[in-house]
């Protein structure tokens, strides 16, 4: 007869599981060690906001707020941060842009406190699950760029959250088809901001076909959620179509893949066909340019190829798209090295450079006033009058020693997490299968951007999915006692 190893989970901690919250507040003498990171994370904000007037700039971000007038969906990226760059620049300006990304910053960390603490998580593992979004100097330089990652990691923590809350798990059948359908919707508006997050549907979906014991309860939510999910990429798509005539979500997937493999390719192996030879660099093996610069650098083969030595009905970008494909299917192993380096990079001790990837400084502060775009596109998207960028030098150095010192999240504490997670999940209590969406939501968001390009950018949201796994699976491995000691 097999054992059952329950580690301490008597059936009164399952029916204290189940059992509604009291109404009686809890005391706030628990909350102590949240309440001090929240306020720590306020005045980060504060000091960052007075330090760097009136944001930072990307030439993506000169991209997003161009794109406010047209809400073009045939652009390089989403249209779903541009549009809610328009509805707060509606209300107010660049700075108030900044100011609401702080705030959401600061709301995501207090939401994923209080989830854990509903799942009945000890409030000091609830507050060190939320420290990475109220602490972590990249997540202060992220929030402070007009950039979309804020955005996307809010919609992302509530498309699991509401899976994974009380409600969702241990409501009526009814409630758990509005939290599913929820879910799902929150996670198609954050595909519309980046597109990585059409791959958290597996996660979530996986969850919904495990947690809910009826076979049609199982069924019905996962459907609703990828109805749900279908219903903002559906509009992308066919918003995508009316502008070009092609059924897509982005004009320069092709163009990512080839700078991806640019730095590697062998054309001697590849054999590419007549059409395709002038996309092969010029550069020899061992001293290509990094990924960043095929991506962008107009000197490049990819925005130096003739438009028509495509094939008949092709663009530039299925042609670039074909070369990478048939570049992958001839070097397997060198695709594959690859991206494995990057992805292992995301649980890296430290936030170092690594040859040949995106400038690490980019997501730190500076000294100077930081300048990663054109100046000639920074006046175009102005009308000519951009405002002024100001620097407070004592608040700066300030910042920039704060996130070089103790200011970072390790990779390798991410890594502890999500197998606490794991870990957590194995075993049978009342959160055995919750931690599980958190952590391959986790993995995906911070290994799949690894397919096209390594950048700390791109491991962001790690930072509000795999604390939360990690808690869960804390919790379930050390739980509270029934009555919240």
């Amino acid at each position: 007869m097999a054992t059952r190893l329950n580690l301490g989970y008597s059936d009164a901690h399952a029916r204290a599981a189940l059992r509604p919250e009291p109404d009686h507040p809890r005391p706030l003498v628990p909350h102590w060690l949240f309440a001090a990171l929240f306020v720590a994370g306020v005045v980060l904000r504060v000091v960052t906001v007075s330090a760097y007037q009136p944001a930072f700039f990307l030439n993506d971000s000169l991209y997003y707020l161009a794109n406010t007038a047209e809400l073009s969906s045939a652009g390089y990226w989403p249209v779903g941060y541009s549009v809610v760059l328009r509805g707060i620049l509606a209300v107010g300006d660049l700075a108030t842009v900044v100011w609401v990304q702080h705030a959401v910053g600061l709301l995501i960390a207090a939401g994923i406190y209080v989830l854990l603490l509903r799942a009945g998580a000890r409030p000091w593992i609830a507050a060190v699950a939320a420290a990475p979004l109220l602490l972590d100097g990249y997540q202060l330089v992220i929030q402070h760029y007009v950039l979309g990652e804020t955005w996307f990691e809010l919609l992302t923590f509530v498309a699991f959250a509401f899976l994974t809350d009380r409600v969702g798990r241990l409501g009526t059948a009814r409630t758990r088809l509005v939290t599913a359908g929820l879910a799902g919707l929150a996670l198609g508006l954050a595909v519309s901001i980046r597109l990585v997050g059409v791959l958290l549907i597996v996660p979530l979906i996986g969850y919904l076909l495990i947690e809910h014991r009826l076979l049609r309860q199982r069924a019905a939510a996962a459907v609703l959620c990828v109805a749900m999910v279908a219903l903002p990429v559906l509009a992308m798509l066919l918003a995508f179509r009316a502008e070009t005539g092609e059924l897509g979500l982005t004009s320069i997937g092709g163009r990512m893949l080839y700078a991806r493999i640019a730095p590697w390719v062998d054309c001697s192996r590849v054999d590419p066909p007549a059409s395709q030879r002038s996309l092969c660099p010029a550069e020899p093996l061992g001293s290509r340019m990094k990924i960043e610069a095929y991506m962008w650098d107009r000197s490049t083969p990819a925005w130096i190829f003739d438009p028509a030595d495509a094939p008949p009905g092709a663009t530039t970008d299925d042609v670039l798209r074909d070369f990478a494909k048939r570049a992958i299917l001839a070097q397997p192993g060198d695709f594959v090295r690859a991206v494995a380096s990057d992805m292992v990079k995301a649980f890296a001790p430290t936030r170092r450079q690594y040859e040949g990837d995106v400038r690490v400084a980019r997501w730190r502060f500076q000294l100077e006033y930081p300048r990663s775009f054109r100046d000639s596109t920074f006046d175009a998207t102005f009308d000519g009058a951009p405002p002024v960028l100001r620097l407070d030098p004592g608040q700066a150095r300030l910042l920039r020693g704060y996130q070089l010192s103790i200011g970072s999240t390790s990779g390798m504490l991410l890594a502890i997490a999500l197998v606490l997670g794991a870990v957590g999940a194995a075993f049978r209590t009342p959160l055995r299968w919750v931690a599980l969406p958190w952590v391959a939501g986790a993995l995906i968001v911070m290994l799949a951007p690894s397919v096209y390009q390594f950048s700390w950018r791109y491991m962001l949201p790690g930072l509000v999915l795999a604390p939360v796994a990690g808690a869960y699976g804390a919790t379930a491995l050390w739980p509270r006692a029934p009555h919240g000691g």
